[in-house]
């Protein structure tokens, strides 16, 4: 989840992508050898790559870096792929047939070079109008998305609210200065 705006994709101008968040049966030891090809292959249906992404160990696992030869496709991929259920049929039948978790979505952003947000997007200071944040977690509350933006500032009032669904989905953030 990003705290940054939905602006951060059409402003960057980047071309690179940072794809987590794989399908189970694309991490399990036997297949991270083939891992590449198959992040490299998802996504070049949606534009040509400068080359095959670099696989990587970060934060919340495994990841991917991959760069469009064209920023327009990048925008496009992220568009289409995130928040995509990964799930198998058997993984979705074994829960159920509930919506995924967030970590059984796919997840695509922009990013530089280095595989972060556009470093112009995380010194960008926001306006009293607060932040929108989506998705959240069905189980999130106001308490949830106040610690997870108090870190970068100090927060005068969160806000929870529920999407046309009825599921909770998205957070607002006021007078949060980062």
């Amino acid at each position: 989840m990003s705290i940054l705006s939905s602006d951060k994709a059409n402003n960057a101008g980047g071309k690179a992508v940072l794809a987590q968040n794989f399908p189970a049966s694309w991490v399990v030891p036997a297949a991270l050898e083939v891992l590449p090809q198959k992040v490299q292959s998802l996504l070049q249906r949606l534009g040509p790559l400068e080359g095959p992404p670099v696989i990587s160990q970060g934060q919340n696992g495994l990841q991917a870096l991959a760069r469009f030869q064209n920023a327009s496709d990048a925008r496009a991929a992220v568009q289409t792929l995130h928040g995509f259920d990964m799930r198998s049929a058997s993984e979705k039948q074994t829960a159920n047939h509930e919506a995924p978790k967030q970590s059984e979505c796919f997840s695509l952003r922009i990013a530089d070079d280095s595989g972060g947000p556009p470093k112009m997007a995380r010194k960008r200071r926001v306006k009293a109008n607060g932040i929108f944040l989506w998705p959240l977690p069905d189980s999130w509350a106001e308490k949830d998305v106040e610690l997870l933006a108090s870190p970068y500032g100090t927060v005068q009032r969160t806000r929870v609210e529920g999407m046309p669904s009825g599921q909770k989905g998205m957070g607002l953030i006021n007078s949060c200065r980062l």
